[in-house]
């Protein structure tokens, strides 16, 4: 995911901070397809 570990632990933590694209990034590399994240951003 290429992500630094203070991004990565915000996103652990559930901190406010943490931006919608690295959380969206997060869940692409988890293996969520492109379908099912439309589904729940809809």
């Amino acid at each position: 995911m290429e992500a630094g570990q203070s991004r990565v632990a915000k996103m652990e933590g559930v901190d406010p901070a943490a931006t919608v694209d690295l959380l969206l990034k997060a869940l692409l590399a988890m293996g969520v397809t492109r379908r099912q994240l439309a589904r729940l951003i809809a």
